[in-house]
């Protein structure tokens, strides 16, 4: 009897480290992919010193989008890294990934007092703030507001809900330099944005 009751214990203990081992490696998980978004806002643009892997996420474990060449121009959403990555637009195909922090030198900073192409569409029934926004260019859109990220296909229409407050804004297009700033959006309004992409011949 008092053998049973030892193994019964054991068993216990057993039964327990397994679950701290799961809450332990579950927590460690949910704060990496926390963590990664908390990297703060003070863009930069940025210069390749040597072919760079962009991935989908900060760390070599992570699918590569493409090889970034040396001399690429690069946007960097803050001068604040996550594991040695910075979070950054490929300005080149304005897609959104991470790359190597040691592998980008600094060129300047951007500015962020835009309050970006935003116009107010008035009081909604929704409390959460809804965006539309309208790409009439030829080229996919991207926008990050805060840790959300968007993409608006050429020539389409996108409406989607974010919580208000005032946050940061990155828009993105293939071989355009983004544009930033912050807006702070309010509850049970509307909001919209028209991007078109002018060039212009020198």
């Amino acid at each position: 009897m008092y053998t049973g009751r030892k193994d019964l214990y054991q068993n216990q203990n057993t039964m327990k480290n397994y679950l701290f081992s799961f809450i332990l490696i579950f927590s460690i998980f949910l704060g990496v992919k926390i963590s990664a978004q908390e990297v703060g806002f003070s863009p930069f643009l940025g210069v390749t010193i040597s072919n760079v892997n962009f991935r989908n996420g900060p760390s070599t474990s992570d699918d590569i989008i493409k090889k970034i060449p040396a001399n690429s121009t690069v946007y960097i959403f803050s001068k604040t890294d996550y594991s040695g990555f910075y979070k950054s637009i490929d300005v080149e195909s304005g897609k959104v990934g991470w790359l190597a922090k040691n592998l980008v030198k600094w060129s300047k900073d951007v500015d962020t007092s835009s309050a970006g192409g935003f116009s107010s569409l008035g009081e909604t029934s929704e409390y959460n703030s809804e965006l539309k926004v309208t790409n009439k260019s030829t080229k996919t859109i991207t926008l990050v507001i805060s840790d959300k990220t968007f993409y608006i296909s050429p020539q389409s229409t996108i409406t989607k809900f974010i919580e208000p407050g005032n946050k940061n804004f990155t828009a993105s297009a293939p071989g355009v330099i983004p544009n930033s700033g912050y807006k702070t959006f309010s509850p049970n309004n509307g909001y919209e944005w028209t991007f078109w992409i002018e060039t212009r011949r020198r």
